[in-house]
């Protein structure tokens, strides 16, 4: 562990997640909590990948300059606004195909 040259509070060295080799010193404090940490979505796409069901939560600047990744399982609320999600996006394409079909 090295010390932050500004203060004494210990840094911590964190590798990216995707293999590339980059690294972040970071104190603690600066951590937010996440499965996966990585530089950019090059290394985010050599990650394992999700379980089906579960979704995606990414942090940008999670720890340093690298972007927090994590999967989860959703609860109810999420759930519902996923299906909201969807039926808006589905009367969207609705749309635009009677759109495209009137020209």
């Amino acid at each position: 562990m090295d010390t932050a040259k500004k203060s004494n509070n210990p840094v911590v060295r964190f590798e990216c997640a995707g293999g590339c080799g980059k690294f972040q010193m970071v104190r603690p404090s600066k951590i937010s909590k996440a499965d996966f940490y990585v530089c950019n979505s090059i290394c985010q796409s050599r990650i394992p990948p999700r379980l089906p069901g579960q979704i995606v939560s990414i942090e940008f600047g999670a720890c340093g300059g690298f972007n927090g990744v994590s999967y989860k399982w959703p609860d109810s609320a999420e759930i519902e606004s996923l299906e909201r999600a969807r039926n808006i996006k589905f009367a969207g394409l609705a749309q635009l195909v009677l759109e495209k079909a009137k020209n």
